[in-house]
């Protein structure tokens, strides 16, 4: 493929929106980022800012990235770049396409971020080398700031049957919390069920409480955010709203524990 302007390549985009794009990202983190190193993650999150213009592709060169990721964190080799570039081409969430100059000459490569919607799997993805050159046309403009959550209101339970083939749910999501997918499927699509097991995730892996409780609170959270739902409470993130719902309980909970047991 020919080197060109970011917007051209929109077509090899994975994703249909910012949000569909970072929530895919941190469902992957949530089972691999202990598959990185802290060098590795410092490249994986500034190759993610340079992938949001145009969802989940970037043509940004390895030495302006390698650039970037001074700016932002701290200096990394280039070694450690393709070290986690190898790391997240084996896991399957990104494939790599060289790109050449109109001359025919090498240029940087087209980094195409892919679906986290199987559990672990080899992707087979033959690169091509990877050269550097400083007056490739790669898009360099990032955008940093944090992506709000936005989850339209849901006022009515909904089914699935089998003609919703294209919303079924995954196993891989399931196991993640049987219960809580269970109850999140009658009244949200996969995309938003998604979200919740993410927010769940992300207070249960800094929880010192059994998965058993946990599990409890994350059903009784969930009930809260569809009662509030169903009472046309308005809620414009139910993300967020799940997630901060969720991380009261859990806080709740730990804090009845302590207290409880200086009376034992």
């Amino acid at each position: 493929m020919q080197q060109s302007n970011i917007t051209s390549f929109k077509k090899f985009s994975n994703f249909a929106s910012l949000r569909d794009f970072n929530n895919n990202i941190e469902i992957f983190l949530s089972t691999h980022k202990k598959d990185f190193t802290t060098g590795e993650l410092c490249c994986f999150k500034t190759l993610l800012r340079f992938s949001v213009k145009c969802y989940g592709i970037s043509n940004i060169s390895i030495n302006k990235l390698l650039q970037a990721v001074s700016d932002k964190f701290r200096s990394v080799s280039e070694a450690t770049f393709h070290r986690f570039k190898r790391k997240a081409i084996k896991l399957g969430i990104l494939k790599v396409e060289p790109l050449h100059r109109s001359n025919g000459s090498q240029s940087s490569n087209l980094w195409v971020w892919q679906r986290f919607d199987t559990p672990y799997r080899e992707a087979k993805v033959e690169e091509g080398p990877t050269y550097q050159h400083s007056n490739d046309k790669a898009d360099d403009t990032p955008i940093s700031k944090p992506v709000t959550y936005q989850t339209s209101n849901i006022n009515n339970p909904r089914k699935y049957t089998e003609d919703s083939h294209q919303d079924i749910i995954p196993d891989w999501l399931v196991n993640k919390n049987p219960q809580l997918v269970s109850l999140a499927s009658s009244y949200f699509k996969t995309s938003e069920i998604k979200e919740i097991v993410v927010a769940y995730m992300s207070v249960s892996n800094k929880s010192k409480l059994s998965s058993d409780e946990l599990i409890s609170l994350s059903v009784d959270a969930l009930k809260q955010t569809v009662y509030r739902i169903k009472s046309r409470k308005q809620i414009n993130n139910v993300y967020a709203y799940y997630f901060g719902t969720l991380k009261r309980k859990e806080k709740g909970y730990r804090l009845k524990q302590l207290w409880d047991g200086f009376f034992d």
